[in-house]
């Protein structure tokens, strides 16, 4: 079936359909989005967007700053934003709606002292205001919340794309949507940015022993497999959980997504090779970094259970999701 006509795209008569195009995506995002460069990069975590931004915090409510950019050629007059909020328990969702206090004018503006299409929008609400579906369960202390996504559109022309539809069409189930086979939402629409309720970095690591700082899920990247024998990784403690099975088998690949939550506290990480499980924390198994970037990447790079025990064999990026 034809979508609808969007803004920019020519009409039957010809005509280019004028309208606005909003987008809560930095323009380098944008860039790695509409290239597919989103789906294979692992230098940050998809869940903690540069255009969205915790402003305040209590037990009870949460004051947030999201900016829009109009990238069309029209003004966006009362544009629709609707929160998607995940709990740490798997039912713990809910949503929240609002609309913007002001125009966004288009990108392409030319009059002095006009914002070239943007517009910073302050959303504030308290866990009173959530809206639950059916079978969700209640969020009752901001610090059991470990995302929150943003969507937005401005109707009728400016439509939400199917990946941002369904992000809020399972919150409204009560259900957490992961992507279309399990690909970050935010890798795949300009229309959803996320946020993590911290201002670090979702890791921290001392001495090879890895704290997590939130509760989340893991987006794995394999950027080298030992031409030898294969292994399995996972999670050693607090609770042994195989991740990621058969490395050399998948190759050189990711993200592969694991919905196993991985708790806010120690965490241990294991490879396993011919029945011996190695653990990250002891240096003669692993080097152990965190993302020079930012705070939400790990790169585990691991020895073999020969007898060189050199590393590279096979490393492993876990970014937080």
């Amino acid at each position: 079936m034809r979508y609808a006509l969007r803004p920019g795209e020519i009409r039957n008569d010809g005509g280019v359909l004028h309208g606005p195009i909003l987008s809560i995506v930095d323009p380098a995002r944008q860039r790695l989005i509409r290239s597919g460069g989103s789906l294979t990069d692992h230098s940050v975590s998809w869940s903690r967007s540069t255009t969205f931004e915790l402003t305040s915090l209590t037990t009870s409510s949460l004051g947030l700053a999201l900016s829009i950019s109009n990238l069309g050629d029209a003004p966006s007059v009362n544009a629709s934003i609707t929160l998607v909020i995940w709990g740490v328990e798997e039912r713990q969702v809910a949503t929240f709606r609002s609309v913007t206090s002001s125009q966004i004018p288009p990108a392409q503006v030319s009059s002095p002292g006009t914002p070239a299409g943007n517009l910073v929008e302050n959303i504030s609400f308290g866990l009173e205001e959530l809206i639950y579906g059916t079978g969700a369960s209640e969020i009752g202390d901001v610090s059991a919340i470990t995302h929150i996504f943003a969507v937005v559109h401005d109707a009728p022309l400016d439509m939400p794309d199917k990946t941002s539809t369904d992000l809020v069409l399972w919150a409204k189930k009560g259900e957490k949507y992961f992507g279309p086979s399990n690909v970050h939402p935010c890798r795949l629409s300009h229309k959803i940015a996320c946020i993590l309720p911290i201002s670090k970095g979702a890791f921290s690591v001392v001495d090879n022993q890895v704290k997590h700082e939130i509760a989340g899920y893991s987006d794995i990247f394999i950027t080298q497999v030992d031409a030898g024998l294969s292994a399995h990784f996972g999670v050693l403690s607090p609770v042994k959980t195989l991740m990621l099975g058969d490395l050399k088998g998948k190759g050189v690949s990711g993200p592969h997504f694991s919905s196993s939550l991985l708790m806010a506290g120690d965490v241990q990480f294991y490879l396993e090779q011919q029945g011996r499980v190695l653990s990250s924390s002891d240096r003669k198994n692993a080097d152990v970094n965190v993302s020079p970037s930012n705070g939400d990447c790990l790169m585990i790079n691991w020895s073999d259970t020969g007898s060189d025990r050199d590393k590279g064999d096979f490393v492993v990026n876990v970014c937080h999701r």
